[in-house]
């Protein structure tokens, strides 16, 4: 991505998520299980320090049951609700991809949903590689473009659309490979991965959106069919995930 293209994706999302829409609209509830146990089968330590990269209103966050917990968002709005929610989160207003943390001072970094919204997500996995203390563990969850590539004509012609409409304020999201291979690069070994959605949950999200820019729902009728269109191509979201999860572990000799 072009540095312009860069510059106008974050203030994009600036706008968007400071804006009336992000003050009314993004969800506020906290989610009655533990991100992390449920998502990955994983049970962080009591005395941990967590800090989440794009926290949003700190839905993820919050339900964590941890000492130390940080949230880092390129919203003043995300970070007025998430303050709100709970005084004793601490709370950053920062770019994902200049963090500003010393080194080696987390033992957990949990990204969700937020590689899709930055122009160089390569350089939020190796910022995340540098806050991490050794034998640190990273968790992330996010869009994948994999998902797409069954209907990709249509996918590149939405996001192309986006851009010339001036308001994109994401992508289709890291593939499987690219993810990877940062990881690797920054000395972040995988321990698990799966996947999970296929494009008819892509198609679902783009009518709704459309829809939505003329004030109008998509019916319950619809996203029913979408949805169980969605589980009849399961198989299809381990070669053509939509969303990918994976947990990966600093290397000790870093």
């Amino acid at each position: 991505m072009s540095e312009d293209g860069s510059k106008n994706l974050k203030e994009n999302n600036k706008l968007f998520y400071n804006s009336k829409f992000g003050l009314e609209n993004i969800t506020r509830e906290i989610p009655s299980f533990n991100f992390i146990c449920d998502r990955f089968g994983v049970k962080i330590p009591q005395g941990a320090s967590v800090i989440e990269i794009g926290c949003g209103t700190a839905s993820c966050l919050l339900s964590l049951k941890c000492e130390t917990r940080v949230g880092l968002d390129i919203s003043t709005v995300n970070l007025t609700i998430a303050k709100r929610r709970n005084q004793e989160l601490i709370l950053v207003c920062a770019d994902a991809e200049n963090i500003p943390f010393q080194e080696k001072c987390f033992d957990i970094v949990l990204i969700v949903d937020l590689l899709h919204h930055v122009p160089v997500p390569a350089n939020v996995i190796k910022e995340c590689s540098r806050i991490l203390k050794k034998t640190g563990q990273v968790f992330i969850f996010d869009a994948c473009r994999d998902g797409v590539k069954p209907i990709s004509p249509v996918a590149m012609f939405v996001e192309w659309l986006s851009k010339r409409w001036g308001n994109n304020i994401e992508t289709l999201g890291p593939s499987l490979s690219e993810l990877s291979s940062w990881l690797d690069s920054y000395k972040l070994h995988v321990l698990k991965r799966f996947g999970e959605g296929t494009f008819m949950r892509y198609i679902n999200s783009m009518a709704s959106s459309l829809l939505g820019k003329f004030g109008m729902p998509l019916p319950h009728k619809v996203q029913r069919i979408f949805s169980s269109f969605d589980k009849k191509l399961q198989i299809c979201s381990k070669k053509f995930p939509i969303k990918i999860g994976i947990m990966a572990i600093k290397r000790m000799n870093t």
